[in-house]
């Protein structure tokens, strides 16, 4: 019985602890922590991981990957590949 008295306090307080989630407003900011300052924003220049990570967010491709690592269009619509792989030609 000395259990219960302890335990049911406790429950209860959980219980009420988990309330229904407020939906996200739209428009707003995004906060990305850092642990230290990329080197550079330039794209070219993204030799680490942190600046890799920056130039990620900042930056869209031509192309993406989907979860099981199948190529999909970025911002390009479309894409060609001529001369046996040489040359890539991508429609925006």
């Amino acid at each position: 019985m000395r259990a219960w008295s302890f335990l049911l306090p406790f429950a209860l307080t959980s219980t009420l602890a988990c309330g229904r989630e407020r939906a996200a407003a739209a428009g707003g900011g995004l906060a990305y922590y850092e642990t230290y300052d990329p080197r550079s924003l330039d794209p070219a220049l993204s030799t680490d991981v942190p600046t890799g990570e920056m130039v990620t967010c900042l930056f869209d491709g031509l192309t993406q990957f989907d979860a099981d690592g199948r190529l999909l269009p970025g911002l390009a619509d479309r894409w060609t590949v001529e001369r046996g792989g040489l040359r890539y030609l991508f429609h925006l």
